[in-house]
Parts: C-alpha cells; sequence; structure tokens
C-alpha cells in the first residue's frame, strides 16, 4: 500500500468517525457566529435615549436606586457608562441580568433581545457541550475537543490528498474551481476538493485554535512555545494584573464618588466608547473605621482601590478593553494596562480566542470564518456521499448516494444526541474561558452563580456553584450552608428546586473540574489532614492517590471563596454551616478541631473516622467538648451494601473489601462515643448506607427528604 493510500483511508475513516460532532459544531458555530449583531438588532431602538442639548445624566448612584425601585429583586454587579450622549447605560447583574436605563430619565427596561439571548445560549450549549448538562458535560465537552484534534488531523491529510497526482491544467481545474460534471459523484468530488482547498486557510486557523481551547496541555503549548511560565488559571484570569499600592490618605479624608472618578478616566481617554464600572465591591471606607495598622507598609496596603475598565475602539473587546486602578481619595490613576502590555504569550492565546470566531477580525473575520464553517458542512455532506460510494457503490444506483448520505447524517445525529437535552437551558459558560457567571431564575425566586476557581497551592480547578434567594437580603446577608462534593451536590439541589423548592439560605457547593476520577483523586489529598503537617501521604484506599491538604484547602476557602461568593451575594459567613460527607466529614471534624470559629455550626455525613487507623476519632476523644448545637453527626447503616454514589466511579469489590477492613479498627459504637464525647447531636439512618446518606442529608437541608 503506497503512502498515499494510507493517508486517504486515515482521512476516510477519520472523517466518517467525526460526521456528527463536526456537524453540530459547525451548524451552531453558523448560528452563533454573529450574536452581538443579532443582540443588537433586537436592542436598536432601546440602546438609544432622546434628550435635549442642555439635559444632564444622573449620576450613577442615583441610576442604581432607580434601578432598584423598578426592579427590586435586579441585584447590579456593574454598569457600562457609554461616551455617546444618546447612548443608554447598561445594568449587569451577574452575566445574565442586564436592564437598559435612560441616564436622563432613570427609566430601565428589559431588553427586547431576551428571548433570543435564551435561544442563542442553549445553541452555544451546543456547541461547546453537544447539548450535555450536570454529570455529563464534561464528555461532550470531551467528545467536542477529541473531534477538533482530528478535524485539525483532516485538515493537513486533505491538503496532501488534495494535490493532483497529475500536474496538468484540466487536474488543478477540477480542484481549484466549480466545474460541470457527469454524474454525482464527480460533483460531489469537484464540490470536496474546491471547497476544502478555498476554505482550508481559515478552517484550519478555527480548527487549530479549537484545539488549544478545548485541551489543558495546548493552553499551555502557547505559553511554553513564547518562554513564559504557564499562569494559573484560564479565562479571563489570565489578563489579571497586579494589584496597585493605594498611598496612605490623609486622617479624616473621604473617598470620592463613582461620577467623579469616571469623569476622570474619560478624561484621561477621550478615545473611548464606555467605561465599565464595579458596582459589587464594597465602598470605600473613611481611613479612621479600619482598625489602627501597625506598619506604614500596613496602614498603604489596607486601603482599597476602585478599579475600573475602559473600552477604546478595537476590532474586539479584550484588544480595547484597558484596566484601571484607582485612588478612590484623589481620583488619581495608579495604573492602565493595555493590550500590549500584557506578555506575548497571553497576547497569544487571547488572539487565538478571538480568532476561533473571527471576531479578531472584526465583521469581516465573522462572515469570513461562517463561510469556512459552511464549508465544513459540504465537505462533511460529500465526504460521506462518496464513501458511501466506496463501500457500496453498486447499491447506489437505485437511489442518489448522496440523499442516501443525507440520510445516513441524520440517523447518526438522531442515534448519537440525548434528544431529551434539547431545548434544556443549559446554565453553563465554557470552562476554560469563564471564570464565573451568574443565572437569575425569577420563577424559582432563586439566583444562581457558577466559578472556576484555581488553588494555587494545588492547582485544582474547583468547580462552584452558588445558589441563593432573588429577594432583598437580611441586613447581615443570607445565611450560607457550605457543602463539599459540590460535583455530587450541585445535581441534588437542582432537581430539588425544579420541584420548587424555595430557599431560605444560600448555598455553595464546592465540587470540581473533570473526570469522577479526578474527583476521587483531588478531593483525597484536600479533605484529609496532614498526620505529619507538611508530609502528605499516600491514601489507604488507593496509593496512586495523596492525603494531607486539608490546611491549604481550608485557607482557600476562607480566602480566594469567601470573596467571590461575596462578590455575587450578600452572605453571613457569621452564620456559616460547613458540611461534608465520608472525607469531607474528615474536613469537617478537622475544622472544628483546629479552626473551631471557621463556621457557625458543622455537620459531618457518616465521616471516615476508620481513616489512618482511626486518627480522627482519637484526636476526637481527647479534644474538649464543643457547645450545644455546634457539631450535628450522621451515621449511616453500614451493615447495608454500598454503591457508587452519584457522579462517583464504579466501585471494585477489592475496593470495598478494603473498606471493611480499614473500618474495623473502629469500635462498633464510634460515632455514639464521638457524639457524647464532643456533645454533638447524633442520627443513625438505618435505611440508608455509606453512599445514600450524602442525597438523603442534602435533602434533608432542603426539607424534602424522601
Amino acid at each position: 500500500m503506497s503512502v498515499r493510500s494510507v493517508i486517504f483511508w486515515i482521512h476516510l475513516v477519520a472523517g466518517v468517525l467525526v460526521a456528527v460532532p463536526v456537524v453540530i459544531m459547525s451548524a451552531t458555530g453558523v448560528a452563533i457566529a454573529f450574536e452581538e449583531e443579532i443582540l443588537n438588532a433586537f436592542d436598536r431602538e432601546q440602546r438609544v435615549v432622546p434628550h435635549t442639548p442642555d439635559a444632564a445624566r444622573r449620576s450613577i448612584a442615583v441610576l442604581r436606586a432607580d434601578v432598584a425601585r423598578q426592579q427590586p429583586d435586579f441585584a447590579a454587579s456593574r454598569v457600562v457608562v457609554p461616551r455617546a450622549a444618546d447612548a443608554a447605560f447598561v445594568f449587569f447583574a451577574g452575566r445574565e441580568g442586564m436592564l437598559y436605563v435612560n441616564p436622563y430619565t432613570g427609566s430601565a427596561t428589559v431588553p427586547a433581545s431576551t428571548g433570543a439571548h435564551a435561544v442563542l445560549h442553549e445553541v452555544e450549549a451546543w456547541h461547546r457541550f453537544l447539548g450535555r448538562e450536570g454529570d455529563t458535560l464534561i464528555v461532550g465537552k470531551v467528545i467536542n475537543g477529541v473531534a477538533n484534534a482530528v478535524l485539525l488531523l483532516l485538515c493537513v491529510t486533505g491538503l496532501y490528498l488534495w494535490v493532483p497526482r497529475r500536474w496538468n491544467r484540466a487536474a488543478l481545474r477540477r480542484s481549484l474551481l466549480f466545474v460541470r460534471t457527469r454524474g454525482s459523484k464527480a460533483r460531489d468530488f469537484n464540490w470536496h476538493h474546491v471547497v476544502g482547498f478555498w476554505g482550508l486557510p481559515v478552517l484550519s486557523v478555527l480548527v487549530a485554535s479549537a484545539v488549544v481551547i478545548s485541551f489543558p496541555f495546548a493552553h499551555a503549548l502557547v505559553f511554553t512555545l513564547a518562554g513564559e511560565d504557564v499562569p494559573p488559571g484560564r479565562g479571563p484570569a489570565i489578563l489579571a494584573v497586579p494589584e496597585a499600592r493605594v498611598p496612605t490618605p490623609a486622617a479624616g479624608s473621604a473617598p470620592l464618588d463613582l461620577d467623579t472618578l469616571v469623569a476622570r478616566v474619560a478624561a484621561r481617554f477621550p478615545e473611548r466608547d464606555a467605561i465599565v464600572v464595579d458596582l459589587s465591591a464594597a465602598e470605600p471606607e473613611s481611613p479612621g473605621e479600619h482598625a489602627p495598622p501597625t506598619s506604614v507598609d500596613e496602614r498603604a496596603a489596607i486601603q482599597p482601590r476602585v478599579e475600573l475598565a475602559v473600552m477604546l475602539p478595537a476590532l474586539f473587546s479584550t484588544h480595547g478593553r484597558v484596566p484601571v486602578q484607582m485612588d478612590p481619595y484623589t481620583g488619581d490613576i495608579l495604573s492602565e494596562t493595555h493590550f500590549r502590555d500584557y506578555s506575548p504569550g497571553v497576547r497569544a492565546r487571547v488572539w487565538l480566542r478571538f480568532l476561533h470566531t473571527g471576531a479578531a477580525f472584526g465583521l469581516f473575520g465573522k462572515i469570513l470564518a461562517a463561510l469556512a464553517t459552511l464549508g465544513s458542512l459540504l465537505l462533511v455532506y460529500t465526504g460521506l456521499a462518496l464513501s458511501y460510494r466506496r463501500f457500496f457503490g453498486g447499491r447506489s444506483r437505485k437511489r442518489g448516494a448522496s440523499s442516501v448520505a443525507l440520510t445516513l447524517l441524520t440517523l447518526l445525529l438522531l442515534s448519537s444526541c440525548d434528544t431529551s437535552a434539547i431545548g434544556t437551558a443549559v446554565a453553563h459558560e465554557e470552562q476554560t474561558e469563564l471564570l464565573a457567571h451568574e443565572e437569575a431564575r425569577p420563577e424559582s425566586a432563586l439566583r444562581e452563580a457558577h466559578m472556576d476557581l484555581v488553588a494555587p497551592d494545588t492547582g485544582h480547578v474547583h468547580s462552584i456553584d452558588l445558589f441563593w434567594p432573588s429577594g432583598a437580603a437580611p441586613e447581615r446577608g443570607f445565611p450560607v450552608v457550605v457543602l463539599l462534593d459540590g460535583h455530587r451536590v450541585s445535581p441534588i439541589i437542582r432537581e430539588a428546586l425544579e420541584a420548587g423548592v424555595r430557599l431560605e439560605a444560600a448555598y455553595l457547593c464546592l465540587g470540581y473540574q473533570g473526570l469522577p476520577s479526578d474527583a476521587q483523586r483531588f478531593r483525597a489529598r484536600d479533605y484529609t489532614p496532614a498526620v505529619t503537617p507538611g508530609e502528605p501521604e499516600a491514601d489507604p484506599l488507593d496509593a496512586s492517590r495523596q492525603n494531607g491538604g486539608a490546611l491549604g484547602f481550608r485557607h482557600f476557602l476562607a480566602s480566594v471563596v469567601r470573596e467571590q461568593a461575596s462578590r455575587r451575594a450578600s452572605l453571613a459567613w457569621d452564620e456559616a454551616t460547613l458540611v461534608g460527607h465520608s472525607y469531607g466529614g474528615l474536613f469537617v471534624l478537622s475544622t472544628l478541631l483546629d479552626a473551631p470559629d471557621s463556621y457557625a455550626r458543622y455537620v459531618a455525613v457518616d465521616p471516615s473516622l476508620w481513616w489512618r487507623s482511626a486518627h480522627m476519632f482519637e484526636r476526637i476523644m481527647r479534644a474538649q467538648p464543643v457547645a450545644p448545637g455546634v457539631l450535628t453527626l450522621l451515621e449511616a447503616n453500614h451493615a447495608l451494601e454500598p454503591e457508587a454514589p452519584r457522579g462517583a466511579p464504579t466501585r471494585d469489590p477489592a475496593r470495598l473489601a478494603l473498606r471493611q477492613r480499614l473500618q474495623a479498627v473502629l469500635p462498633a459504637d464510634a460515632f455514639t462515643r464521638v457524639a457524647t464525647h464532643l456533645g454533638a447531636t447524633h442520627r443513625y439512618y438505618p435505611a440508608h448506607h455509606h453512599g445514600s446518606l450524602l442525597e438523603h442529608s442534602v435533602r434533608e437541608l432542603l426539607g424534602v427528604a424522601r
């Protein structure tokens, strides 16, 4: 077999295997290519406001109050202040809530594009995750990533196969131009070659950039080739700028109002399109309200800075976005970071993000990308038709091979996709590009936010969901229930919400990105304390996993997670409850012993007291009792046959036997003794085994236990 034949068969087989995901990604890609233009067309009348030449804009504080009065459930997190005098202000609540506000009258209107946005959001979910959601979302993401990698291979092999066997004018003409042919086979051959050749440059860029977006190793390769270290996190995290130090203001100084600060920035950037003001941060305090500093450096460090974003004219938004940090007391600009100021690796990664959509070259780039994507649909169609003729050529005379190819593709689509997911709104943004988003659910009186946060000490990407009531928060904020194993807990809460449950508290669910096996490995490290401080040890259940990272995880929760969650909702951390199951229960108990003031209440759901030869059990029996009502200890019926819990990998008999042997080190009444010694509330559940008790306990918290 010749080299050309080998490459041909690789091209043919690979093309047939990825036909379905390529069609889904291409069709949805064309649909969302002009999302910005489509939504702006719907909102064209709301974006422009009538005014008289001598009319004055209301202040941001007044407009914010106007919005609160007209839309009490709308929690404004940022506002876009346009330069044009006839342009409406745009208030946002997270990533989903949006209002157009007349800056002269304070009138607020819901965008006319709300319905179109919901449709495009659904289409985008199919483009990114094949319509998958919940525990299977990662499956769709992986399938799409592999399909993109294979499509890149098809671009390379296709270019090789495009080269005519014999170089002459007629052969080149058939490969470069659409020509009249005899029969559908020759027509499909001509179309496949012509569209493939002319679409190859753009299609190769679209696919290569998609591979970078899909795979962490490709993302890291961009920075490696630039000679840089890979920054922590992805998406907007790579654009983070160093925090500027605010000079210590004079005693009694008062911070300037937002309108004064915006005016200072506007004077610095007269060519701007708009200024984005973050409203989620707390108002700057007067210096006198801080606790007395212990040094001059500390006194300077505690002063809050104000962060704005200036949007300059550019082909795509990130290229023209200039983060600005200001001194809230003097209005001085402490730092401004233009796109050119970022490292070559960061700039290259951002360019790849916008090359994938064509937006890197504005509207012209989007049109070019859409045409190339349409061409990929024709390539799939003609490729399947040619493949069908090769394998079933004798049968295709009675029925056109092209119609057979179309029928075959339709059947593949119907059999490969989860049709029940069609029409379901997927409230999840691409994890590689966005760190957080919010979604309002007015029908369930709920607000929801998602965050993907990177733990600096381990590099684990934590997938975090926050649910809270959309009504006005209590004066001290909503009580918080922090639940570990969020990748298993979030689906339970969503199911309850869909059944009509109304929340009275905020629920913060901390899970992990990746496959279930990754989550098991990460939680084994994060949830377990170090027997010997600073020395991680192998997990008793699986020597390939490490234990001993609870201290670092506790700091991550107390700093990064609390800060990010508090930016999205008013939360009363002094009324927080920590809930953990199994190894998560160990983390609950170790936090209670080592940092008892971290939470007001603790719930340990069947904690793994057997761990490390009952290390935690022995620590507890030496500890002092806790106040009544602080600790609740839930115990499962360990005599029941356990099963793989939701979202966890299937357990094998050897693992179960090992766990039972390890658990044998505990006294039979260990839970009773722990509860008695600490003064905890103890509940025993004879109908639930270790795995099922987690779901039941979450339902108990929600008041919907079965």
